[in-house]
């Protein structure tokens, strides 16, 4: 389940937002032998404007 969990956040600056494609929480790890109550975030930022 995930009660008790904790998602961490990352803030990305107005310049950078057009080149955001992805960002998500990897909340398969909170299944994981004494995984912690956070859960890992991520973004995946480009070299070219996302259209």
């Amino acid at each position: 389940t995930n009660s008790g969990l904790r998602i961490d956040h990352l803030l990305l600056n107005p310049a950078l937002s057009p080149y955001l494609h992805d960002a998500g929480v990897d909340a398969w790890v909170r299944n994981e032998p004494h995984a912690s109550d956070h859960a890992p975030t991520w973004i995946r930022i480009g070299s070219r404007k996302k259209r």
